[in-house]
This record gives C-alpha cells, sequence and structure tokens, in this order.
C-alpha cells in the first residue's frame, strides 16, 4: 500500500482534490471602482445589496481600521475571497494625496474586486460567523445555505448581463430601497426583495 503523509493513496488523491477546490485570498483589483459598500463602525455592509454590470468593480470600505472584516462568497458561486481588511492592507490615510484616498478625507481600509461575469454573488464577513453548510434542491433548482447564525453579517452584489451558463441575470428585482421598487407582492427586506 502506497503512503502520502501518513495517508493512504486514496487519501493522497483527496487531499490534492481539496488543494485543487481551495481558493486564496484575491488582491484589489486594479482601476476604479464604479460601486462602494462601507463597512460601518457597527461592522454591517451599507448598502447590503448593490447592483453592476457585468465588468464593473466593486470596492468595498472598512470604516473601522482595526477591526479586521472580510468579504467571502457565501455558497455559489465561489467568486468572493478578500483579505482580511484591516491596517495596514490598502489602508487610506487622510490627507494622502492619492485619489482614491483622498475622496472621503477619513482613515478606512479597502479591497476591490472586478466581477467579469453576471450572477447574483452573496457574502459575509466570516469573522463574525463562519458560513452554513450548502444544500442544493435538485428538484426545485434552489440553492439555500443552512447553519448560518443569526450573527452574520452578510450582503449581496448583483452583476446584470449574460451568465457563463447562457442565461441572463436581471437585478430589477433583487436589490431594492422600498417595496416600491420590488415586483408586486414583494417587500424590501434589508435591501432585498424578497417573497412574503
Amino acid at each position: 500500500m502506497l503512503l502520502c503523509c501518513g495517508l493512504t493513496l486514496v487519501g493522497c488523491s483527496e487531499i490534492e482534490a481539496v488543494k485543487a477546490q481551495r481558493r486564496f485570498v484575491q488582491p484589489s483589483a486594479e482601476g476604479p471602482a464604479d460601486k462602494t459598500v462601507s463597512i460601518t463602525k457597527e461592522s454591517t455592509f451599507q448598502p447590503t445589496c448593490v447592483d453592476i454590470a457585468a465588468g464593473q468593480i466593486v470596492e468595498w470600505r472598512n470604516l473601522n481600521v482595526s477591526l479586521p472584516t472580510n468579504v467571502t462568497s457565501l455558497g455559489e458561486p465561489t467568486e468572493l475571497f478578500s483579505p482580511n481588511l484591516v491596517a495596514p492592507y490598502n489602508h487610506c490615510v487622510a490627507g494622502e494625496p492619492t485619489e482614491q484616498c483622498a475622496s472621503i478625507g477619513a482613515d478606512y481600509v479597502y479591497w476591490r474586486h472586478h466581477f467579469a461575469s453576471a450572477g447574483l454573488f452573496e457574502y459575509l464577513d466570516t469573522n463574525t460567523a463562519q458560513g452554513g453548510r450548502v444544500v442544493r434542491d435538485e428538484y426545485y433548482g434552489t440553492v439555500t445555505v443552512v447553519g448560518l447564525p443569526d450573527t452574520a453579517v452578510t450582503g449581496a452584489v448583483c452583476v446584470a448581463g449574460s451568465k457563463p451558463d447562457g442565461s441572463e441575470q436581471t437585478c430589477d428585482d433583487v436589490c431594492c430601497v422600498t417595496r416600491l421598487t420590488c415586483p408586486e407582492n414583494y417587500e424590501c427586506v434589508d435591501q432585498r426583495c424578497t417573497a412574503p
């Protein structure tokens, strides 16, 4: 029997499969942000839902530079893996001459992500809660995350356009400000259109 790090050969292939699926922290995208999400001093995402077009960039700004916060995909598609947003990572100091840092006149730590393709990308701060278990219902075609604690700070980015599978992602009925911006019989809950 062949051994690999004290495991059988079967164990080696499992380890390699995990390594192949493992995603590493992504560097901040280059270029200016098309939309900005602030991470408040209370560790909430504001707004909790933003809509953009494919090819645009979203920037997350942690306004509490000493409290680690991150942006990590919740379920699938797995798109977002920020580092902990804490000083000195991409730290903008008040009065810095760079354009992106002078824009708000205050300290913050930022990370940007370029969304190349369309879809609905939900995320959480894993410092506030660990992600739940992804459950797929093949009959109804739904994907839900079970076991996510109430303490989890979550948000979503809706990217309009053609998805990799050829279908279209629209965002008119995803993010909202009031119930009037949602489809009929939907509620606006936490800036998301939700079925009652």
